[in-house]
C-alpha cells in the first residue's frame, strides 16, 4: 500500500513538471532576434497580370468589329493552336492562350506565368529578338512574314495577316491590345543583363528556360545540357563568319547552385568528349561561378576565347564577419532556460512514460501469476490423511518390541 502511494505520488509531481515546462515554453516572449519582423527581409515582386481575357478580346477592338468567336485554349490545348512547339511554349509556363479574328487580322494572346517567362517565349517565337520595327509596341516587339509579335507584362501578343506583310489595321490592332494591358516598365532577367555588352551589340540574345526549346537553336541541347534547378540561359547568335555553314553561339546557363553547376559541366564535358575532334575543336567550354558557358561553331579560336573571358560571374560570396568569433547573445540566458526546461520535460515525459508502462506491465505478471496459482492449489476440506500406522508398527531392533496404535479420539478427551 506504501509503495503504492509512493508511486502515484511520484508521478503526479512529473506530470505537473512536464504541464508547467510546456507552459513556460509556450506563453514565453518571442526575442527580438527571433521575430520575423525584426529581420531584413528581400521580396522579388513581378508585376505579373490576370486580366479577363474578354477584355483584351473584346467584341470591338480598335474601331474593328470582331468577325470570329472568342477562342480559349488550355495548358492542355497549347498544340491545337501551336502544334508541335507546345512543349517548348510549356517550358515557358504558357499558363493559357485566347484568339480571336478582326477583320482580316488574326489576334493570339499568350498568358504565362511571370515577366520573364513572357519575354523569354517573344525571344524564342520571334525571327530576330534584335531587330526592332520603326514604331515599337510593347516592352519589345518584331515584324516578320507579315505578323506583329510583342510582349508585355506576362502577356505575348501575335497579330497576324493573310496578306504576306504587315498592314496599318494589324498595327492598330496590336497597339490596342498593348494599351489594354496597362502600363509598367520591363524588367529582364539578370542573366540577360549581364550578358557582355560587346557581345550584345552584335548578336541576337534568346533567352531560355528548357533544354527543349534550346535545342531549336543549339544542335544536341537536350543531350548536353540540363536545367535543374529551375535554370536560365541567354543565347547569343552571331551573323555567319566567311566559310562557316552556321552561326556563331555564345552560350551562357545559370544554374542557382554551385552543385547544380558542377553536375551540369560534368554532363556537358562528357557528352563533349563523344564528339568527332573537328567538331570538338569548335567548341570552348568553361565554367564561371555557377555559369556554365560555351561557344558552338567557333572559327576564329582566340578572338571566341576572348569573347567567353568577358563573361564574368557577377556575384560573391563573403563572410559578414568571421563564423569562429564568439556572439555576444544578449538572449543567451533566456535561450539556455528554455533549452533546459524543455530537456527537463522531455526527461520528465520519458520518466512518466517509463513509470505507467513498469507498473502496467509488473501489475499484468503479478496477477497472472497469482491466478495459476490459485488454479493449482486446492483444499480437500479434511480429507487429507497421513498414514504414519505402519512405520511405528515395525520390531524395534535395539530390544523389544514397539508399537503404536494410533486410535481417534473419544469424546471425553474433545
Amino acid at each position: 500500500m506504501q509503495d503504492n502511494k509512493r508511486t502515484n505520488l511520484l508521478a503526479a509531481i512529473v506530470v505537473a513538471a512536464i504541464a508547467l515546462s510546456t507552459y513556460l515554453i509556450q506563453a514565453k516572449p518571442a526575442a527580438a532576434g527571433d521575430n520575423p519582423s525584426s529581420r531584413e527581409s528581400v521580396q522579388i515582386i513581378q508585376a505579373a497580370s490576370n486580366l479577363d481575357p474578354l477584355q483584351l478580346l473584346p467584341d470591338r477592338l480598335s474601331n474593328t468589329p470582331a468577325s470570329g468567336t472568342f477562342n480559349r485554349y488550355t495548358r492542355d490545348q497549347l498544340s491545337e493552336l501551336v502544334g508541335k512547339e507546345a512543349e517548348a511554349y510549356g517550358e515557358y509556363g504558357a499558363a493559357a492562350a485566347y484568339a480571336r479574328e478582326y477583320g482580316n487580322a488574326r489576334v493570339e494572346v499568350f498568358q504565362t506565368e511571370g515577366l520573364s517567362a513572357a519575354y523569354g517565349l517573344f525571344t524564342y517565337s520571334t525571327a530576330d529578338p534584335s531587330s526592332q520595327p520603326e514604331a515599337a509596341i510593347g516592352w519589345g516587339s518584331s515584324e516578320a512574314d507579315g505578323k506583329i509579335l510583342f510582349w508585355k507584362k506576362n502577356y505575348v501578343v501575335s497579330v497576324s495577316t493573310n496578306r504576306g506583310r504587315v498592314s496599318p489595321e494589324a498595327r492598330k490592332l496590336a497597339s490596342s491590345v498593348a494599351s489594354l494591358l496597362g502600363d509598367g516598365a520591363p524588367i529582364l532577367p539578370l542573366v540577360v543583363s549581364n550578358f557582355p555588352a560587346s557581345a550584345g551589340s552584335t548578336a541576337s540574345v534568346r533567352y531560355f528556360l528548357g533544354p527543349i526549346a534550346l535545342s531549336k537553336y543549339v544542335e544536341h541541347a537536350k543531350e548536353q545540357f540540363s536545367f535543374d534547378g529551375h535554370a536560365e540561359a541567354v543565347l547569343g547568335q552571331y551573323p555567319k563568319e566567311a566559310g562557316s555553314p552556321s552561326t556563331a553561339n555564345l552560350l551562357i546557363i545559370e544554374y542557382h547552385t554551385p552543385q547544380f553547376a558542377y553536375d551540369a559541366m560534368k554532363r556537358a564535358g562528357d557528352f563533349l568528349s563523344t564528339l568527332p575532334e573537328e567538331e570538338r575543336d569548335r567548341t570552348i567550354l568553361k565554367r564561371e561561378g555557377n555559369y556554365l558557358v560555351e561557344s558552338t561553331n567557333v572559327r576564329d579560336r582566340e578572338g571566341a576565347e576572348r569573347l567567353v573571358s568577358l563573361v564574368q560571374y557577377p556575384y560573391q560570396v563573403k563572410w559578414l564577419r568571421n563564423p569562429l568569433w564568439r556572439t555576444n547573445d544578449p538572449f543567451g540566458t533566456q535561450k539556455a532556460a528554455d533549452m533546459l526546461l524543455s530537456t527537463f520535460g522531455v526527461i520528465g515525459l520519458l520518466i512518466l512514460t517509463v513509470l505507467i508502462g513498469g507498473g502496467s506491465f509488473g501489475a499484468f505478471v503479478f496477477m497472472r501469476r497469482r491466478r495459476r496459482l490459485r488454479e493449482v492449489f486446492t483444499d480437500a476440506g479434511g480429507m487429507l490423511h497421513l498414514d504414519i500406522e505402519p512405520a511405528f508398527n515395525r520390531p524395534n531392533t535395539i530390544g523389544g518390541d514397539f508399537r503404536l496404535k494410533l486410535s481417534p479420539p473419544n469424546n471425553e478427551d474433545r
